[in-house]
């Protein structure tokens, strides 16, 4: 059902978007299709932004991942996991959602999970 209705993919490709000398970079990632299936954006260490709370982050990143081209559906995700680490100038935070229903069989199903990443208050990866 995850694969049918195009949730997960387990092909991608990659496109790495940089700079020589940039600290700064985006990684792409697609579908065999050709439709975009991800991104994570790393950012120089010392790259200004906000510092967000916990909840004002989470708000956040569950605002920029429903709307296009994400249109990820929260309803069907449960909050399991919030990390943040504090940079020089900015708070970066990361969580991790899974979906009710698990693959497999019932004795030996996994979960599918997903991560979002903001980056002060930038969404740097889905």
């Amino acid at each position: 059902q995850l694969l049918s209705e195009g949730i997960y993919s387990p092909f991608t490709w990659r496109v790495r978007h940089f700079q020589p000398g940039d600290a700064a970079e985006t990684l792409y990632f697609f579908k065999p299709d050709g439709s975009l299936n991800g991104f994570s954006s790393m950012l120089p260490e010392d790259e200004p932004g906000t510092n967000l709370t916990g909840e004002a982050a989470l708000q956040l990143v569950i605002q920029a991942a429903a709307q296009p081209p994400w249109n990820i559906d929260f309803d069907a995700w449960k909050l399991v996991e919030q990390r943040k680490e504090a940079k020089s100038r900015r708070t970066d935070h990361t969580f991790t959602f899974e979906r009710a229903e698990k693959l497999g069989k019932s004795g030996d199903a996994a979960s599918y999970r997903l991560t979002l990443r903001l980056s002060g208050s930038q969404l740097a990866s889905v």
